[in-house]
């Protein structure tokens, strides 16, 4: 799992001798890479936040180049600009961009369709300061939701799942 945040674009307050440049070849390097080099059967994902994977990003622009070489794409749908356990997948308010838009778009324009490529992610600890935890009922109706929309979807990833707690 690449779960690469930040430092990619230029002219973002890099580190001295860092670039947007040195930081997208390595990016695109280690996903095809991995993919040629690891043994038949492993699984190349990335993990990023969901401003990252916007169209428009050099990440975006990244990931849809590499798509046949990712076995999944788990955007975090927290700390950014949706907020799925707030607004729904199909809303906005506490985030300013629907997660089934963005979630559409993934879809669609990076994997051509395939729902099963994408999977859906969500905080259930430590994120209460962007308002993005979800329990486990408002995970369980967001992928009730998306299933709706994508009956075969990627399924779903929680962060912090070491404190997910069954009581």
């Amino acid at each position: 799992d690449i779960d690469y945040e930040y430092f990619y674009e230029d002219n973002a307050g890099y580190r001295t001798g860092v670039t947007g440049a040195d930081a997208r070849y390595f990016l695109d390097t280690v996903t095809s890479g991995l993919r040629t080099t690891l043994p038949e059967g492993s699984i190349v994902t990335h993990a990023p936040m969901d401003p990252d994977c916007m169209i428009g990003t050099s990440y975006y622009n990244i990931l849809k180049q590499n798509a046949a070489a990712l076995d999944f794409l788990m955007p975090q749908y927290y700390n950014g600009y949706t907020r799925a356990a707030i607004d729904g997948i199909e809303s906005t308010g506490a985030g300013s961009v629907s997660a089934l838009s963005h979630y559409n778009t993934l879809v669609n324009d990076m994997f051509n369709g395939d729902a099963t490529k994408v999977v859906f992610g969500h905080c259930i600890s430590d994120c209460s300061g962007t308002g993005s935890n979800a329990n486990g009922a408002q995970a369980a109706t967001i992928m009730t939701d998306l299933s709706t929309y994508y009956p075969c979807n990627g399924g779903e990833f929680s962060s912090y799942s070491y404190l997910d707690v069954v009581v």
